[in-house]
């Protein structure tokens, strides 16, 4: 709950992902993904105490973490709404064409416009 995203924090307790922690959707999956998300953290506590935000601060999110809950295939969260295809998505063939779960789902966890 860091003190330069409380906008975001406060978005993320109204939205359906508030039963999440940051790092499920923002930290990549594996050994990799924690070191990497250490690396990021170092770099955060550095611009809070020099005040010095040269470096942009983004919130990355794979489409793995989506995918991992919304397939089905984390135990964690057994009631998570499971992908299925409409009349108007089909989710399958999106994932096929490597688009994004961002590029229609952006503002699920997050308003955009703080």
């Amino acid at each position: 709950k860091c003190h330069e995203v409380k906008e975001y924090v406060t978005s993320w307790q109204q939205s359906p992902h508030n039963n999440l922690n940051c790092l499920e959707c923002h930290q990549p999956r594996g050994e990799v993904g924690k070191f990497h998300a250490k690396a990021r953290g170092l770099n955060y506590v550095f611009q809070h105490y020099s005040g010095n935000f040269t470096v942009p601060t983004r919130a990355d999110v794979s489409d793995l973490n989506c995918l991992t809950c919304h397939l089905g295939d984390s135990e964690s969260y057994p009631d998570t709404i499971r992908l299925k295809n409409t009349a108007k998505v089909n989710h399958y063939e999106t994932i096929k064409k490597s688009q994004s779960c961002l590029e229609c789902h952006r503002d699920t966890a997050h308003a955009l416009d703080i």
